[in-house]
């Protein structure tokens, strides 16, 4: 897993602040309220059943998992997008779904 894939740029410039405890698989979706805190998705892959969001410390890379999100039905599913407000109190998100048939026919010359 390659971490620090992810920084913190100052908008005076220099050099960006690495953060800690990110990883490759991770999706930064929003600072907490106070900027201490980075809400990260954990989709494993774009083609996982469910995902988690986890509140990862800037300043430690302590992650600590807020929520999982898994469909009903996850057939076919593919993630589109996913957000959580800056408290950590709502969230949304959408998805596509991709099905299709595999016909099987005997007999044909």
């Amino acid at each position: 897993m390659e971490s620090n894939r992810f920084g913190l740029y100052p908008v005076t410039g220099g050099e960006p602040l690495l953060i800690p405890g990110i990883s490759a698989t991770d999706w930064p979706l929003r600072f907490n309220s106070d900027g201490t805190a980075l809400f990260v998705s954990e989709a494993g892959a774009p083609f996982a059943a469910g995902l988690r969001i986890v509140r990862l410390d800037l300043a430690t890379g302590r992650r600590e998992p807020i929520l999982e999100i898994t469909p009903p039905d996850s057939k076919g599913l593919r993630w589109q997008d996913v957000d959580i407000t800056s408290n950590g109190g709502s969230y949304l998100y959408s998805y596509f779904r991709f099905l299709s048939e595999l016909d099987i026919i005997d007999g044909l010359r």
